[in-house]
């Protein structure tokens, strides 16, 4: 029986339904904020085929085989399309109340995508990417964090502005009752050289610690480091074992902003499939932070 993988997810935008479904199916409104490229004819059994450096494992237009299964205008899109060879099928259903739109997306991948029981985590970092995309395009007219999948640098480097002054940005990767509101589960943190800085994350079928555990370099305000880790699960995710590390900077800008600069310094990936999960959950941590420190009257995710 093959693997199915299924991702279900609401999100929620200041904006009204027509609006947002023209973002999402027009070409041009398309490649500001989800691809590079894209031709989208929204009609069923039109194209739906995104392509080029931000879209993963979906570089050439070769393998951009997407295509419409239902679309109600206005409303809702559906499309089918491969990747790594493997069926996807996906549905985006708006429902517009007082002038929010909560987007629902259902994504399921028929298939192995080579990532084992971490694959609903990755399809779950592609939608939350995107949604943050889609929402900062819909502010600004510009996307707030697109990986670039034809990197094949030995670091991840991504890069936000956020809204919020460093002080604040600090205190939300730093203490420990912030980043269990919007990253952690049972955060810990000793702020000094060697301390303990964990999430509280487990994984793997012994429930091994994952993500950070310590501490290595920080600048009050300015920069936090610290390591990575994740088991090693030969034949599930592929992920190289040994621990790497993580920087972020905090730059000032005017207004009271700041600048974010995320590197995960590992050595270089032999397996871009693997490179291109730590791009997208990256940058997934990047929306969730910018959703943090922010406080939007109408957070990005809905909850129940």
């Amino acid at each position: 029986m093959r693997r199915v993988t299924t991702f279900v997810g609401e999100f929620r935008i200041m904006a009204d339904a027509r609006r947002i479904f023209a973002a999402l199916t027009e070409s041009r409104a398309v490649r500001t904020w989800w691809s590079e490229h894209a031709s989208v004819e929204p009609r069923t059994g039109g194209a739906f085929a995104l392509w080029g450096r931000f879209t993963p494992w979906i570089e050439d237009e070769a393998l951009a085989d997407g295509t419409c299964t239902r679309v109600e205008a206005g409303r809702a899109i559906a499309v089918r399309w491969s990747w790594r060879g493997e069926a996807n099928e996906a549905s985006i259903t708006l429902t517009e109340r007082d002038g929010v739109t909560t987007i629902a997306v259902r994504h399921e991948t028929r298939g192995d995508l080579g990532f084992g029981d971490e694959a609903p985590w990755l399809l779950a970092d592609y939608w939350l990417t995107a949604m943050g995309n889609l929402r900062a395009y819909l502010a600004t007219g510009a996307a707030l964090v697109r990986p670039d999948f034809r990197d094949r640098s030995g670091d991840v480097v991504l890069t936000v502005e956020l809204d919020a002054p460093p002080p604040a940005v600090w205190r939300a990767l730093t203490s420990a009752p912030e980043l269990n509101r919007w990253i952690a589960r049972d955060a810990r943190v000793v702020l000094t050289v060697g301390g303990a800085y964990s999430y509280g994350w487990t994984a793997g079928a012994n429930k091994e610690p994952s993500g950070p555990g310590t501490l290595l370099d920080f600048v009050p305000e300015r920069m936090l480091d610290h390591d990575w880790w994740y088991p090693h699960e030969a034949g599930a995710n592929g992920e190289p074992e040994g621990t790497t590390s993580v920087r972020w900077e905090l730059h000032p800008v005017e207004d009271a902003c700041t600048r974010v600069i995320l590197r995960h310094r590992r050595p270089p990936f032999d397996d871009p499939r693997i490179r291109a999960a730590y791009q997208l959950g990256w940058a997934s941590f990047l929306v969730l932070l910018k959703d943090h420190v922010e406080a939007p009257p109408i957070p990005l995710r809905a909850r129940a």
